[in-house]
């Protein structure tokens, strides 16, 4: 195992350096995949640590700070688990109370106030009249700061590819 563990130190280090390299010159774009490869490296050897789970967020989050559409592919995740959520807590709207039930029939037409409001509550704290029914607004201000943090990771991974 420990000839692996040097194996993989090395690995990160000639990736560092050729990422150093690379973004120096005009290729930014292979400098961001040696990163990426350094930060895998990295990862692969270290044991299960905040260190390690940190690196584990950084790479399903943001690519490591290398894709911008790794981002907003968590931001598509994000928001319908934020409607699923919402849907099953209950959503007040000034005319009614929407929550999932079982009986009844079905009704399409509330589908677009739930995606409408999860969208809305994922990118603000306010919703104008809509709000969180069932004293579940936990619920509400945990999808307000995902949502804050997806913007924050969008704002780094476009803030580096300007950069470098």
């Amino acid at each position: 195992m420990p000839r692996q563990l040097k194996a993989l130190d090395e690995a990160a280090e000639v990736y560092g350096n050729l990422k150093s390299a690379y973004r120096d010159g005009p290729y930014g774009e292979k400098a961001r995949k040696f990163n990426v490869r350094e930060r895998e490296a990295e990862r692969k050897r270290r044991v299960l640590s905040l260190v390690s789970i940190w690196n584990s967020l950084l790479k399903w989050g943001m690519w490591y700070g290398e894709s911008p559409g790794h981002v907003l592919k968590m931001v598509v995740l994000s928001w319908a688990v934020a409607a699923i959520l919402l849907f099953c807590s209950g959503i007040q709207t000034p005319t009614e109370t929407i929550v999932f039930s079982w009986q009844g029939t079905p009704r399409l037409d509330i589908i677009d106030d739930v995606l409408l409001f999860s969208f809305c509550r994922l990118f603000t704290f306010s919703n104008e009249s809509y709000t969180v029914s069932g004293g579940s607004e936990v619920i509400g201000f945990a999808i307000s700061a995902v949502g804050k943090l997806l913007e924050a990771m969008l704002i780094f991974t476009l803030g580096r590819r300007t950069v470098s």
